[in-house]
């Protein structure tokens, strides 16, 4: 049965060629996330292998877990260092400072993208403690104001060398410097699109606004005392709120930290992987469904000779194995060449990471094999078994190789049945239990509607393939019922494409729905003229640059908020959350911004307020006292004295000057301007934006600008999703391809007969190419469809966290229609130049 199952796969080498490169992309999705991710992070091992590498201990504020990255440079008196530099032990204390710094392009841009961390330190001048040197070629250390020293990659990525002037942007302003030296650490030169600039620590702290300050002490031990030791002498003497770390504790956080934030990166490409191959799955097995059912004779004379049906099982599975085998290798290796397209790709775009060779683990290589494999003998298994139930004596008569047709009852219950199954886990999963049963929700509903799309396969191909017939004649005509005669294969071959239109179409209406939200919210929510944002996710807007702009007489209002990470427990411990709040200026902030507060927004200077939604879910009152743990470690009891109508900035909202008490950084993350009466927008935005020449980091914009920059970023993330799900959707449109020239061996005969009776070789083209044009449009009709529930049913969960809009993008959504057509045109190239070329005489002979 082995020899036969690898010559029934020879033969047949052709019919079997698209479904393996079905299970190559796949794979190479699976491996190719795995390995980039693997790659980024030996990327930063590397770099931070060494990063603690002479430091016994290190000092530093205490920031609680829950804090977000605008609050991780938390500073405390210097006057500690004499202190900490006492404790027996300590050979040698280093003061240290870091926060932000950016350099700027000649014309006083921004130089490089906003989104990797630039950060500005104090130069340490023990070099046994500081993991960055400059070697005597590159320059020298920074020991003055007025320079800097840059790390080596961003100096080469830029063309900057020492000697130059360069200018750096801080969260208060701006500076010019001269370059004396190009820094590297010792296993690394190139930290990516992060960039580190270097001062010399008094002028640091004055350019970082820590003067008087320090972010961290860097403690060496004497000789004989291991780090532990030292530690838990440290320890003893740290008043509240510092925290005290060994070199390698800190090394193993950092490793954890980054391989959190990478298993979030890493997932997000499985969750695109595993469409892929779920896609992937579908064309499988109604290739292997096809496949069996044109060679039903071939296996029933096996029966007869003497085959069980478990060695017809064992032979159609074995031709699935050694597929899978041949397509998972390859599937590896391409995945190791798409890992190494998507670093290229995102160096091109300017975000890159820290470089080294391409990682590829044991791991991934067993993985890929395994994923492709299992899937392959999964989705091959059903067909094998229905072809082993088939009697000899039946499988032996003419017709017989057509695929049975199953219970429409039988049907119809298993689809309805999984589909109320994936109703309920997305019901369950969006209201109670999370993302794992929302996907769980999903997968049981795309399998209810693939079991059902056969019922409506045969009604879908007389409407949708009406007007082929009218348009392209007898062609046509062949085309709408081919696509009717067998409702399972062109429901399965759908259903491939159903998947990637329909999570396509879920992103559109839910993006949309978003971007509709918003804008409403803005419009009616928000009166302020101008808004003012910092250009990066690090930094707030300058607080200098605030106070400038009380100086300017045009403006009717300038308010503030301030958000930031809390924890909140309730007065019994009943309910502890992690959330986000934000801080108003009571006075201003009711002149740009109608937050619905009831009684009204003073009440946040005697407690907090707190969004109705969130109040009901959480069962809290008007009077209930909450304590309030912020990152710094400090906490507070407030009263709920009022209620907010907008869910806005996190839905809590406490007093600005509460907020400045607990908070290390300071620096608004929004600034609301109200023109004055009387006074044009466009005048005072300009007077506005000659302000902010002298910030940098300060981004002022009109209502519109704030709306369709919004926009913008809404557009862009539609547009990587989109870009993820393409594969999925190249995969379906092979299915199509391969589903098609399978058919066209199956009616070789009733092809060569229509050319027998005058079909000329044109029309033969157009007959499959409209049949995949009506099989695709069937897809994508019922992709849409379910996309649109699916967002609807998003939607409507998150109808109280803001997403009061629900839109439905009918443009965008016809579009992706009309782009399955000319995707089915595509996929019958192959397939219709096949059929138009069949020898007739040949064909008629066939069997």
């Amino acid at each position: 049965m082995l020899r036969t199952a690898i010559k029934g796969m020879w033969a047949h080498k052709l019919r079997l060629t698209l479904t393996a490169l079905s299970i190559v992309l796949g794979v190479a999705f699976v491996v190719g996330s795995y390995v980039f991710t693997d790659t980024i992070q030996d990327g930063f091992d590397k770099l931070f292998g060494d990063a603690f590498a002479g430091v016994d201990v290190q000092v530093e504020a205490e920031v609680l877990e829950f804090a977000q990255q605008g609050e991780t440079f938390p500073s405390f008196d210097e006057g500690l260092l004499d202190q900490i530099a006492s404790v027996p032990g300590v050979e040698m204390a280093v003061p240290s400072v870091s926060g932000f710094a950016q350099l700027l392009d000649p014309e006083g841009n921004l130089l490089g993208i906003s989104g990797p961390p630039k950060f500005g330190f104090s130069w340490v001048e023990d070099p046994t403690v500081n993991r960055f040197s400059i070697l005597e070629a590159d320059g020298r250390p920074p020991t003055a104001a007025g320079e800097v020293a840059v790390d080596a990659g961003t100096a080469s990525r830029h063309d900057i060398s020492v000697g130059q002037e360069v200018d750096v942007a801080f969260e208060n302003g701006k500076g010019r410097f001269r370059v004396v030296g190009l820094a590297s650490s010792v296993s690394q030169t190139d930290f990516g699109t992060s960039s580190l600039l270097f001062f010399e620590r008094r002028e640091a702290q004055r350019l970082l606004g820590l003067e008087g300050q320090l972010t961290a002490i860097i403690l060496r031990a004497e000789e004989g005392v291991s780090p532990e030791v030292l530690l838990e002498r440290v320890e003893a003497v740290l008043p509240e709120g510092l925290i005290a770390a060994t070199g390698e504790q800190l090394e193993q956080s950092v490793v954890e930290d980054l391989e959190t934030g990478l298993g979030f990166f890493n997932t997000a490409l499985l969750v695109f992987a595993a469409v892929a191959i779920l896609v992937g799955a579908f064309i499988i097995q109604n290739t292997f469904r096809i496949i069996v059912a044109q060679r039903l004779r071939e296996l029933a004379l096996l029966r007869a000779i003497g085959a069980t049906s478990r060695q017809v099982i064992r032979m159609v599975t074995t031709e699935a194995a050694l597929v899978g085998l041949v397509a998972s290798a390859l599937g590896v290796g391409t995945g190791i060449l798409l890992a190494y397209g998507m670093r290229e790709a995102l160096d091109l775009f300017g975000f890159s990471f820290p470089r080294g060779d391409l990682v590829v683990v044991t791991r991934t290589i067993v993985l890929g094999m395994v994923v492709g494999m299992v899937i392959t003998i999964t989705s091959a298994l059903l067909p094998a078994i229905q072809a082993s139930s088939v009697p000899p004596v039946a499988a032996l008569r003419v017709g017989a190789g057509h695929t049975r047709r199953a219970s429409l009852r039988r049907r119809a219950i298993i689809g309805i049945s999984v589909t109320c199954l994936g109703i309920a886990g997305l019901v369950v999963g969006l209201v109670w239990l999370g993302i794992t049963w929302v996907g769980a929700g999903a997968l049981l509903l795309f399998l209810g509607v693939a079991i059902l799309a056969p019922l409506v396969a045969r009604p879908a191909g007389s409407f949708l393939g009406w007007p082929f017939p009218l348009l392209f004649g007898v062609p046509g005509l062949l085309a709408k019922e081919n696509t009717r005669r067998q409702p399972r294969r062109t429901a399965a071959t759908a259903s491939a494409l159903m998947i990637g239109i329909a999570l396509v179409s879920f992103v559109a209406v839910l993006s949309s729905s978003i971007r509709d939200s918003v804008k409403q919210s803005l419009l009616e929510s928000f009166a302020a003229d101008l808004t003012i944002t910092s250009v990066n996710f690090t930094t707030g807007v300058s607080e200098e640059f605030v106070d400038d702009l009380s100086q300017v007489n045009d403006l009717a209002a300038v308010s503030s908020i301030r958000t930031g990470s809390v924890r909140i427990t309730t007065a019994d411990g009943s309910l502890e959350i992690e959330t986000n709040i934000a801080a108003v200026d009571p006075g201003t902030v009711e002149q740009v911004w109608a937050t619905g507060a009831e009684p009204g927004v003073e009440a946040v200077v005697e407690g907090m307020i707190v969004e109705t939604n969130q109040m009901e879910e959480r069962g809290w009152a008007v009077g209930d006292t909450l304590t309030l743990e912020f990152p710094s470690g400090e906490s507070s009891e407030l009263e709920i004295t009022g209620t907010l109508a907008s869910p806005a900035f996190g839905g809590v909202l406490i007093s600005e000057e509460r907020y400045l008490r607990h908070y290390d950084l300071t620096a608004p993350d929004v600034v609301f301007v109200a023109v004055a009466e009387g006074v044009a927008l466009g005048d005072a935005q300009r007077q506005v934006q000659d302000l902010a020449v002298d910030y940098p980091l300060v981004q002022v914009q009109s209502k519109s600008d704030f709306v369709a920059d919004f926009e913008n970023q809404i557009d862009q993330l539609v547009t990587i999703f989109n870009g993820l799900l393409a594969l999925a959707i190249v995969i379906a449109i092979l299915g199509i391809t391969n589903t098609l020239a399978l058919s066209i061996t199956e009616r070789l005969r009733e092809i060569g007969l229509l050319r027998a009776v005058g079909m000329v070789r044109r029309q033969v083209r157009r007959m499959v190419r409209w049949e995949a044009v009506i099989v695709a449009v069937f897809g994508a009709v019922l992709g849409v469809l379910l996309g649109g529930v699916l967002g609807w049913a998003v939607r409507l969960a998150l109808a109280d966290d803001g997403l009061e809009v629900f839109s439905l993008p009918v443009t965008q959504l016809l579009i992706y229609v009309a782009l399955a057509g000319v995707a089915g045109v595509i996929a019958a190239i192959l397939p219709a130049r096949s059929a138009s070329r069949i020898k007739i005489l040949d064909a008629i002979a066939y069997e």
